[in-house]
């Protein structure tokens, strides 16, 4: 169960089958049938009936503690995206990924004995209606399963410490060390790594190639230059970097600057529009060289514009968050809860990254309750015990046993193809590279 809140408004969802949310139908089946309520403050515990589960191990009178967001039959998450924004079409994608997951989890039984649901704030990209979002959530929810903004959740940084709430951040490295903070798939910064390593090979890019790297501002931009400027590095290519505002609609001279540096190739970090702009520019005046882009800089409908033969030809997309067509079991299924709840609303990457962060949350919580603790420190110390959640594809194999690194460091690429659903065809399957994880040993040893 969902709701979404529109600065203040609402929304819903399905039902679920993979196989990598076992875990979760076998906790499930514990269901509370007592217990006591305290003062809004104070931990309540139930004591739970004898249970058996798929393993034939049986439950009896143990007591679950729980406290803010959970009553006896339900547990409350929060979620602060982009409905109105320079993001909107991602986050109303993502606000429906969620919707599926958490339905998906309810038709089987829940978690714990209980239905899980989420409340959705929209800030519109907005820093400050953010944190006023996140001040109305607080109160209700005990942990943030969604966020669209790093600049944000760096705002919140030191609330969510205060409040021990457990929230799934942005991929990118300065997530890492903070306690409350959950990375949900590889850096951004390994996805630019990875994909460069393929890039120059594919492209043919010789040692002393000019990169011209347009990155917008902000934590995203900051954390992906310093990946990309270690694969230049390490693949002996030059950089020429610029970073632009999030507001900025026409990257003309961006587009001059990196074709008077003699770049041999685009690396973009930045929004849709902007990947539009860089690519109508750069056609316009001949200046026919490949780009490499992350998955957050396309959307679908940029195939409806005048520059779709030249995404086509000559964009390669590289991220982590699973492709809309691909045939994984993850994305496949998503794909036919997607299509039967929302028939009509546009297919993108965003639905497979906000499914695999339901996924994620509930295998949290599943953990917390078999520790008999699904309270926000009992959510943060059943994180830790997560060494292998799989979703099918949605995202990597992710790992949270080592705390301070990153819980994958795979990566794929992908191609813009109108014939598609989603607007994406999957081209190389999850990989990493050596020049990414010994990034990564750099920033989190």
């Amino acid at each position: 169960m969902m709701s979404v809140v529109r600065r203040g408004s609402t929304a819903k969802a399905l039902r679920r089958t993979l196989a990598v949310m076992c875990l979760l139908a076998l906790v499930a089946c514990s269901t509370p049938t007592g217990g006591t309520t305290t003062e809004p403050a104070t931990a309540t515990t139930i004591s739970e009936s004898p249970t058996s589960s798929a393993e034939g191990t049986t439950t009896t009178n143990a007591e679950v503690v729980f406290d803010v967001g959970v009553t006896e039959d339900e547990v409350v998450f929060g979620a602060i995206t982009d409905l109105t924004g320079p993001f909107a079409a991602q986050g109303i994608a993502s606000s429906q990924g969620l919707q599926l997951a958490f339905d998906d989890i309810n038709a089987a039984g829940g978690v714990c004995g209980r239905d899980l649901r989420v409340e959705i704030e929209d800030f519109g990209f907005d820093i400050q209606l953010g944190v006023a979002a996140y001040e109305r959530l607080e109160p209700d929810v005990l942990s943030i399963i969604h966020t669209i903004s790093a600049p944000l959740v760096n705002q919140l940084s030191p609330r969510l410490a205060d409040d021990s709430m457990l929230t799934l951040g942005t991929p990118i490295s300065t997530h890492l060390g903070h306690p409350y903070l959950v990375v949900p798939t590889t850096l951004f910064s390994v996805d630019l790594i990875n994909g460069l390593s393929w890039f120059a090979e594919e492209h043919g890019l010789a040692e002393g190639d000019v990169l011209a790297y347009i990155y917008f501002e902000g934590p995203v931009g900051e954390d992906t230059v310093e990946g990309v400027t270690y694969a230049a590095n390490e693949l002996g290519l030059e950089l020429n970097s610029q970073q632009v505002q999030v507001t900025e609609a026409d990257l003309t001279a961006q587009v001059i600057a990196a074709q008077e540096a003699g770049a041999s190739a685009f690396i973009v970090a930045t929004s849709p529009r902007q990947l539009a702009s860089i690519v109508a520019v750069a056609t316009g005046i001949g200046f026919d060289i490949p780009i490499l882009a992350t998955t957050f800089s396309f959307d679908p409908s940029l195939l409806d514009t005048a520059v779709k033969d030249a995404l086509e030809s000559r964009v390669d997309l590289v991220g982590s968050f699973g492709v809309y067509s691909s045939p994984d079991p993850g994305p496949t299924r998503v794909r036919e809860l997607f299509e039967a709840q929302y028939p009509d609303q546009p297919r993108t990457f965003g639905v497979m990254n906000s499914f695999s962060q339901g996924i994620l949350a509930g295998e949290i919580l599943a953990r917390a309750c078999q520790n008999r603790d699904i309270t926000r420190s009992g959510m943060q110390e059943a994180l830790q015990l997560l060494e292998s959640v799989d979703t099918g594809g949605l995202v990597p194999l992710l790992d949270y046993s080592q705390p301070g690194r990153p819980p994958a460091n795979q990566s794929y690429i992908a191609e813009p193809d109108a014939e598609v659903d989603g607007g994406m065809r999957l081209a190389v399957p999850y990989f990493d590279t050596p020049i990414g994880i010994s990034f990564v040993d750099t920033i989190a040893p």
